[in-house]
């Protein structure tokens, strides 16, 4: 069984000041995924300011997000629009009745990829949640840019889990050819893709810079490329980013 935790604090951000995200340069960034198709994302979260400010940055991301605010609500929107890409579920909005709530959401989403998103759960809960075809868990103390990874990562075909080791090896679902890449070469490599410095990457995941260009030494070494830019090039050929 996989020892779960919690992100530590450096990844924590003021969800109240994201609501106005969209005005910050963030928007800059949709205007790289502008030529990819978009995923698309429902929110089911009962806090509001939460959700909406979360669905606000994601857009600007170039991420479609629709938010619901109860387990009844969710639901209705996933049997209404069959299009989404992946569910982000609370477990304590109203309706949600644990890994019963879970396995419905689960069964109605059908070929979506439903992911646990929550501040905290029980390693044997999450465990059965894993077992009923849950995609992992998102803790909500992630900072935007790592969750816009995360999220990118989970549509890959890779099950995302936040653990004590920051080197800890996520489980994959499906094999892609390139080794075992630990949550921060993900992390640092779909950030490196996107054009962020080693010095933005380090400041984004709550690391140091030298630690950043250790990490993509290990991407390039995994995937065979010359540099940074010579590895996103083929993450991307290989359906990775």
């Amino acid at each position: 069984m996989m020892k779960v935790g919690i992100f530590s604090s450096a990844y924590r951000e003021d969800w109240g000041q994201m609501a106005d995200l969209e005005n910050t340069n963030l928007s800059t960034e949709s205007n790289k995924d502008a030529k990819e198709d978009k995923l698309t994302v429902l929110i089911a979260d009962d806090h509001e300011l939460l959700s909406h400010a979360l669905s606000s940055a994601l857009n600007s991301y170039g991420v479609e997000a629709f938010t619901a605010k109860s387990f009844q609500e969710a639901l209705l929107s996933i049997r209404k629009h069959k299009e989404f890409d992946m569910v982000l579920l609370d477990l304590q909005m109203p309706g949600m009745q644990g890994l019963q709530s879970i396995k419905a959401v689960v069964k109605a989403a059908d070929a979506s990829k439903v992911v646990l998103f929550t501040a905290d759960v029980e390693p044997d809960f999450l465990q059965a949640a894993l077992d009923a075809n849950v995609w992992g868990l998102i803790p909500k103390t992630i900072s935007l840019k790592s969750m816009v990874g995360v999220i990118k990562l989970i549509s890959t075909g890779e099950v995302f889990l936040p653990t004590n080791g920051s080197t800890s090896v996520i489980r994959s679902v499906e094999k892609k050819n390139v080794g075992d890449f630990t949550q921060d070469e993900f992390l640092v490599l779909g950030h490196a893709a996107n054009g962020l410095t080693n010095k933005e990457i380090a400041f984004t995941i709550g690391t140091s810079e030298s630690r950043v260009k250790m990490l993509m030494r290990s991407v390039c070494g995994k995937v065979g490329a010359k540099n940074r830019a010579h590895a996103a090039v083929l993450c991307r050929e290989l359906g990775i980013l």
